[in-house]
């Protein structure tokens, strides 16, 4: 091989040789990007993963507080069941008594039923008794008697004085002291005052007619008590249940 030659050929395996390493230092560079890159999103995945760790504590934590919260709410439910139990004994206990109570007012009230018609039975057959035994010798029935077997009470009352025996003849409603006193014989004797009381006006001219003709079983109007009274009517007066008075009313200036 000539001198040339040698030259030439020294010359081309140079060539190939600087070629290579200029190919070889573009590469790396690329690797090394490339290596950068994935460095850089290796960084980001393991500030995302921290950034999950620190979530998932705090998941943790209110996870923890929500269990607790979970332990407490059985608690109570268990302490209201517990309650709730207590509650339904209770209440099937008052229930019970409640019931018991009920039988016995319902043996009371048969047995308060059974005393009435008891007592109603034996009042007939002593009133019938009475009635017989007053006709047998002739003597007089009484006036309770009588009103019994009418069934209702006559009431000699005022009509026009306020406060004392008032027809209202709008209403038909009666007031006052002497009403009342009707009313309550009527329930002391056994009637019901507001159906078996007869009122009869008894004026002042025929009231001890009323009475001693048997119009009027009691005389419940201003009657004053007085001795020839007492003495010549053929009546017994009551207690004395209202007091009044008389005077004079002049002018001032008189």
């Amino acid at each position: 091989m000539n001198r040339a030659a040698a030259v030439l050929l020294a010359l081309m395996m140079t060539s190939v040789t600087l070629a290579g390493c200029t190919g070889d230092d573009t590469t790396i560079q690329e690797l090394e990007a490339a290596a950068l890159q994935d460095q850089q999103k290796i960084e980001q995945l393991n500030s995302s993963i921290a950034n999950s760790s620190f979530q998932i504590v705090d998941l943790q934590s209110q996870i923890s507080a929500l269990n607790s919260l979970i332990v407490n709410l059985n608690m109570q439910i268990f302490s209201l069941d517990e309650n709730l139990t207590s509650e339904e004994e209770a209440s099937e206990s008052l229930q019970q008594q409640v019931d018991s109570l009920q039988a016995t007012k319902e043996e009371l009230l048969s047995e308060k039923a059974a005393l009435e018609a008891q007592l109603a039975n034996e009042f007939q057959m002593g009133y019938a008794q009475g009635v017989a035994d007053a006709s047998s010798d002739g003597s007089a029935i009484s006036t309770l008697d009588l009103i019994h077997e009418r069934g209702t009470l006559k009431c000699g009352v005022k009509e026009s004085q306020w406060g004392m025996g008032y027809l209202d003849w709008e209403t038909g409603v009666r007031s006052g002291l002497d009403i009342e006193y009707c009313r309550a014989i009527a329930a002391a004797i056994g009637l019901d005052p507001d159906t078996d009381v007869e009122y009869v006006l008894a004026s002042g001219s025929n009231r001890f007619n009323l009475l001693s003709d048997g119009d009027i079983d009691v005389l419940i109007r201003t009657t004053t008590w007085t001795g020839s009274r007492d003495a010549d009517l053929d009546a017994d007066f009551a207690a004395v249940n209202f007091y009044d008075g008389q005077g004079m009313l002049i002018r001032g200036d008189m």
